[in-house]
């Protein structure tokens, strides 16, 4: 569902930026976040953690 509704640039952007803050809130929240893509059979082109750059 996420992954369709990011269909542009700034749409990916915004759910990185999400993504981003909730891994920034504790070192579980970056092990659970990175998780996520699998288990909902998404795949990203970048690895979830707080050191991500969201404008690349």
């Amino acid at each position: 569902m996420l992954y369709k509704a990011a269909s542009t640039t700034a749409d990916r952007r915004n759910v990185c930026t999400c993504l981003k803050s909730v891994t920034s809130s504790s070192p579980a929240a970056v092990k659970n976040a990175k998780a996520h893509p699998g288990k909902c059979g998404v795949s990203l082109p970048y690895i979830i953690s707080p050191a991500i750059d969201c404008n690349k």
